[in-house]
């Protein structure tokens, strides 16, 4: 399996956007097998959907995930959850932010425009897609509900957050 940050580019200089860019290398580096019609949907989604709002590269990033993890529903995909949240978080923590407007000043360059923003964003990804975690594909409940005993988003988020911590750390080290 390759890393999606090794392919984000290509698609970019052809001039996709950073949510079509990133969907269509996390399509190729993980083999998700989306037709290049489904990867059309995401036109939408480029400039934080076309309104400063999300980056389209972390919309296509859980988008990917989605197509990855979701074994069912999501309310019954805990690694799909937890995938998610950990992108979001590493996001947040690794730029200050997850919207457009706020991202393209800090990352964004007159020579490559947002493709320093978009290689970032499919860095974290490939790290949140490259994190061992002990956590199942599929609960079998739902997860905002769970049965009394069995753990739910939380718990799930949380131990996930300590693993994801403990491997970008030994990645340092």
């Amino acid at each position: 399996m390759g890393k999606v940050a090794d392919h984000v580019k290509k698609y970019r200089s052809r001039g996709y956007t950073c949510a079509e860019s990133t969907i269509m290398a996390a399509n190729e580096a993980w083999e998700l097998g989306l037709s290049e019609e489904s990867t059309r949907l995401f036109g939408g989604f480029g400039g934080g959907m076309h309104s400063g709002n999300i980056c389209g590269a972390v919309s296509a990033g859980v988008a990917a995930l989605s197509a990855r993890y979701n074994k069912g529903s999501g309310h019954t995909s805990p690694m799909l959850a937890v995938k998610c949240n950990l992108f979001l978080q590493a996001v947040q923590e690794g730029t200050g932010c997850l919207r457009c407007d706020e991202l393209k000043p800090v990352y964004a360059t007159k020579e490559e425009g947002c493709d320093p923003t978009v290689v970032l964003i499919a860095r974290i990804l490939d790290d949140v897609e490259a994190v061992p975690l002990d956590i199942p594909e599929n609960a079998g409940y739902d997860l905002r509900n769970p049965p009394e005993g069995k753990p739910g988003f939380k718990e799930f988020n949380a131990a996930a957050k300590a693993q994801y911590d403990a491997y970008i750390r030994s990645k340092k080290a």
